[in-house]
């Protein structure tokens, strides 16, 4: 059986704005390791299992602290609410849509610095 994952995560750094493209890559590949990706890219499908239910939720304020833990304290102030911290795709999708610009000089940014 694999070992539990240790909690330290500062491999991953602190989202600021400007670091996006690194943070989204090593923060997706930490929830991945830890199992807690599925409660950040998809919605929990209707059921009545309270068991399904429960670990779903417990996944998901997993995967919200984790999250979390990686804001810049003013990213959290501007951006983090009861939904967000209650509902971790939309909290992932708002993240995503402040910072992954789509703009073609961002996107150029990015790639000079790749």
């Amino acid at each position: 059986m694999p070992e539990k994952m240790g909690n330290n995560i500062s491999h991953v750094p602190v989202l600021d704005g400007q670091n996006y493209p690194l943070w989204s890559i090593l923060i997706d590949i930490e929830l991945s390791a830890r199992g807690l990706w599925d409660v950040c890219s998809s919605e929990l499908c209707p059921t009545t299992d309270a068991s399904v239910i429960n670990n779903w939720n417990q996944l998901s304020f997993e995967a919200v602290q984790l999250i979390l833990s990686r804001l810049h304290p003013e990213i959290i102030v501007t951006g983090v609410n009861a939904n967000t911290v209650e509902n971790t795709k939309l909290l992932w999708t708002k993240i995503h849509e402040k910072f992954a610009s789509q703009k073609v000089t961002n996107r150029g940014r990015t790639w000079v610095r790749w």
